[in-house]
């Protein structure tokens, strides 16, 4: 009997390795499995990050709706910064989301030929800290109603 593949996160992926590159940046005692999701429930500021159990799926659907070489350029580009801000969203591991996030919003500009290794995702964004992260949990709060209907 044949063994079901394995989830589309594990599969090739590019969280793996780029996992794996951000971990080699981390002191010796800050390093964590290389890949290994998240086991504890994670909070960054206002936000609470999806159950451990829930992870595995969330990447699949993360896989699955990001990587789609048939969607014109355009909207590949526009799914760098939701993917991006997705990803923060999942934070699949217990540490480190922030760089993992950053590093594969610039791989994926580089593969659609944006960028270069002189300039990356992090180096723009650490240019203004605090707007960056002001936007990522301003991308997840509700949405105001801004109709001016009968405002007088």
């Amino acid at each position: 009997m044949d063994e079901p593949p394995p989830p589309r996160h594990q599969r090739g992926s590019s969280f793996g390795s780029i996992r794996n590159s951000a971990n080699n940046c981390l002191p010796k005692e800050e390093k964590v499995i290389p890949g290994d999701l998240g086991q504890i429930h994670v909070e960054v500021g206002h936000h609470f990050a999806p159950a451990p159990d829930d992870l595995g799926p969330l990447l699949d659907r993360f896989a699955s709706a990001y990587d789609n070489e048939k969607l014109p350029k355009i909207e590949r580009i526009i799914g760098v910064a939701a993917s991006h801000n997705r990803l923060l969203w999942i934070q699949p591991f217990a540490d480190g989301n922030g760089r993992v996030a950053r590093l594969f919003s610039h791989a994926f500009l580089k593969v659609l030929g944006i960028g270069s290794s002189l300039w990356s995702v992090s180096r723009g964004l650490a240019r203004a800290v605090d707007k960056y992260k002001a936007a990522l949990q301003a991308a997840d709060e509700p949405a105001v109603e801004t109709s001016t209907v009968g405002v007088t």
